[in-house]
């Protein structure tokens, strides 16, 4: 009803865990879909009288976290050879990763280490790693 693209909702690892894929979308309109759509989820949720949280291990324990999963492409990426293209750009953000870490992350890395342990599909907070159909890697390539 929002003209929100949602592509596909899934129950995750941890109990009560719940996610959604917003997109395909366009440019900059991905990062106004996904704000609406949070926006959109919390409001709705607290009408039902449910919690929602954005933390990425909100409950400790033996089990994969929350992280908002981003798939991009460029038009380079998508062309045939566009292996090379994406090389490039892993080259390029491997060199920023504790730069993106805290960016990323309200309190400046605390949080998502409680998540990137390197166990439950994630990567160490202190490696980055790139890989194709790996999903243990910062950077997964399909």
């Amino acid at each position: 009803y929002a003209g929100i693209p949602i592509s596909a909702t899934n129950a995750g690892v941890m109990p009560g865990q719940w996610e959604f894929k917003v997109g395909p979308s366009e440019g900059i309109d991905m990062g106004d879909d996904l704000w609406v759509a949070r926006y959109l989820l919390e409001r709705v949720a607290e009408d039902f009288g449910v919690v929602v949280s954005f933390d990425p291990k909100p409950m400790a324990g033996d089990w994969n976290g929350a992280g908002a999963h981003c798939n991009f492409s460029t038009e380079p990426m998508r062309k045939r050879g566009g292996m090379k293209a994406k090389e490039d750009a892993i080259e390029r953000l491997s060199k920023h990763q504790d730069r993106h870490i805290k960016a990323y992350d309200p309190k400046e890395g605390k949080d998502n280490k409680r998540r990137l342990t390197g166990a439950h599909e994630t990567s160490s907070i202190h490696d980055f790693s790139a890989g194709v159909a790996n999903r243990g890697c910062s950077i997964r390539i399909p």
